[in-house]
């Protein structure tokens, strides 16, 4: 019997490689190994409490029928009345759409603004989805690429030689999944600039931006108000209130930017799940002390694996100032980011991801995700200097 065959789309969109990782970790575990788990992009802590109940409460009226498209009026005047008092910005409700979470954010915006033979510049190291998604609409995504001598900062001469007469938009993720790295104003100047006389749409991903250490002030897209007439801003609530799995984001943008895309998103979902947004309405009306906790006890832990990955044999790391990210250089431990991070897990127990998952940037790196306990990251750590202190020459 003959095959059928996939579409054509999906042959450059590959399953994550950090899900092959997370696989191959489980088969240990099972075979009686100990994992320490460092490649996971998720809260290690559960939804707070009040969420859970608003979505219990929801339930039980009955919230359980279909909604608008773009999402219940109310959740959406809280997301417009949030990022004007936090940015600046001057965001109407109807200038926002409730999604299944920033990804679909991401897929959504590709699919409605990109044709087949365009050009988008993304970041590199970048989220996986940045690079596959564009490929499912027949569009070739263009690396610029985040230096660590730059502390990941754009370069204005490398990002204007990138672009050609099929360049159609520009992404931005502060701060940055891998590398824990915010942009500054700088950056997005540069951005701005660039994508006014180019006539560019900029995609900005910030679904990190209520991660941010140090007192230092986070800086959206949404605060340049040039940029509003071609920015699609995502964000959501899994990474700030612990809600990975409820599946629930937004983006903001202006009316004739989010009709295609809210045409899109009904033949896609329909509509957002409705009694998932009765919680995310109270998530963001009622006191976020926990995930303020949260994202302290972050910082604490950010600042011990900073300085002992500093302290490790072959390694070394910028200190990054958000998410719960560190991208760690391993080129002199002579070893490349698959057989360090295959190292580690056989012979440490510690899980971690290849930077080159990340784009071609990633090469010499490796992700380290901080979202563990405090005890797991010292043991992950000394279990790791055991190991490199064998194999990496003083």
């Amino acid at each position: 019997m003959a095959l059928i065959s996939q579409a054509h789309r999906m042959e450059n969109a590959p399953l994550s490689r950090i899900r092959e990782i997370i696989a191959y970790a489980g088969r240990l575990e099972q075979s009686g190994k100990r994992i320490i788990h460092l490649e996971i992009g998720e809260p290690d802590a559960d939804t707070p409490a009040h969420i859970v109940e608003s979505c219990k409460k929801a339930l039980d009226e009955g919230k359980v029928h279909y909604g608008p498209v773009t999402g219940i009026p109310e959740l959406r005047a809280a997301v417009a009345d949030r990022y004007n008092r936090l940015y600046g910005a001057g965001y109407d409700a109807d200038e926002v759409m409730i999604t299944a979470g920033v990804e679909q954010g991401v897929f959504l915006a590709m699919n409605a603004y990109l044709n087949p033979g365009d050009e988008i510049l993304v970041p590199d190291p970048g989220y996986l989805c940045y690079f596959t998604l564009p490929n499912i609409t027949g569009a070739t995504p263009v690396s610029y690429a985040l230096e660590e001598r730059r502390d990941f900062q754009i370069d204005a001469e490398n990002l204007e030689k990138l672009v050609t007469p099929k360049t159609r938009a520009i992404l931005l993720n502060s701060p940055s999944n891998p590398c824990g790295s915010v942009l500054d104003g700088q950056s997005l100047r540069i951005v701005a600039e660039m994508a006014r006389r180019h006539n560019l749409l900029v995609i900005s991903d910030e679904v990190y931006a209520d991660m941010v250490y140090g007192g230092k002030q986070y800086c959206s897209a949404a605060s340049l108000p040039e940029l509003k007439e071609r920015l699609i801003v995502l964000h959501g609530f899994s990474k700030y209130f612990a809600m990975t799995g409820w599946r629930i984001g937004y983006m903001l943008c202006e009316r004739s930017l989010l009709d295609p895309m809210m045409r899109l998103n009904f033949y896609n979902l329909s509509c957002p799940c409705t009694f998932i947004q009765y919680a995310a309405l109270t998530a963001l009306a009622e006191d976020d002390a926990p995930s303020r906790a949260m994202v302290k006890e972050y910082e604490r832990r950010r600042d011990y694996m900073t300085q002992a990955i500093n302290s490790l044999p072959g390694c070394s790391c910028l200190r990054p100032d958000g998410a719960f990210y560190i991208f760690v250089n391993i080129s002199e431990t002579g070893m490349s980011g698959d057989e360090f991070c295959k190292i580690m897990i056989d012979e440490a127990g510690v899980s971690m991801t290849p930077g080159h998952v990340f784009g071609s940037m990633g090469n010499d790196f490796v992700r380290v995700s901080y979202a563990n306990s405090m005890d797991n990251l010292k043991l992950a750590v000394e279990l790791m200097r055991g190991v490199l202190s064998a194999r990496v020459s003083a």
